[in-house]
């Protein structure tokens, strides 16, 4: 044998031809190769795309109707219609399905954020958050509550303002427990969007649709009602 050379036997049974095998000691087949270069191409594609989606329509809320599930857009061409102002033609935009209900969390190119929300065959219109250059006008706490034990609080909101209503568990492992709405007083039908819905807690607005009732069927429940400035 030559310096240097080394020479070995291998066993066909120690060739795996599948890509499941975890035996140590085992060598793969070289036709595995391809598979893992096309599995690796086909995801390197859909990151692509993923991250780098374009419009096909000048209006954002047109394109979230056709969504299922979730999409992230990042305009290629100007959004022209159906935007807040006109930092948002060129934002970005992620829409979230649940049921017939989107929901479309929209950021411009100067920092700004809305969220718009279709239900019921129609739009609410869009919702601004105060961020980056606004947090000026910063959003500040409306209420907050920690229920000893079952009960409700209620609270008169004034008209067509925009309020984030956070709601949190503890010592609890129950499932959905926590939750996470949008409540606007007389702004649109519906009123409260929940965006993740908590098992442990009713929300609703009532008389005339001003009167906020946050409902706890147990104890150790805790929220926080936050008011959006306008923008």
């Amino acid at each position: 044998m030559a310096s240097g050379t080394i020479k070995a036997v291998l066993s066909r049974s120690d060739v795996a031809n599948n890509l499941t095998t975890s035996t140590a000691g085992k060598v793969l087949d070289a036709s595995q190769g391809k598979i893992l270069s096309d599995q690796i191409g086909t995801l390197n594609s859909n990151l692509e795309k993923l991250n780098s989606e374009s419009n096909t329509t000048n209006d954002i809320l047109v394109d979230a109707l056709n969504v299922t599930g979730t999409k992230f857009f990042k305009a290629g061409s100007s959004y022209t219609g159906s935007v807040p102002n006109s930092f948002y033609k060129y934002g970005t935009f992620e829409v979230f399905t649940r049921g017939t209900t989107k929901i479309v969390i929209a950021q411009s190119q100067a920092g700004e954020m809305a969220i718009n929300t279709y239900y019921s065959s129609a739009w609410s219109g869009w919702n601004e958050l105060a961020l980056n250059s606004k947090m000026a006008k910063s959003a500040t706490t409306y209420a907050s509550h920690y229920f000893t034990s079952a009960g409700t609080k209620t609270y008169t909101l004034p008209n067509s303002k925009t309020f984030l209503l956070i709601v949190n568990t503890w010592g609890s492992a129950d499932s959905n427990s926590s939750g996470l709405y949008i409540v606007s007083a007389n702004l649109y039908a519906g009123n409260v969007r929940a965006i993740a819905q908590s098992n442990t807690v009713t929300v609703s607005l009532t008389d005339s649709k001003t009167n906020l009732e946050i409902t706890a069927s147990r104890a150790d429940i805790s929220f926080r009602l936050v008011e959006f400035p306008s923008v």
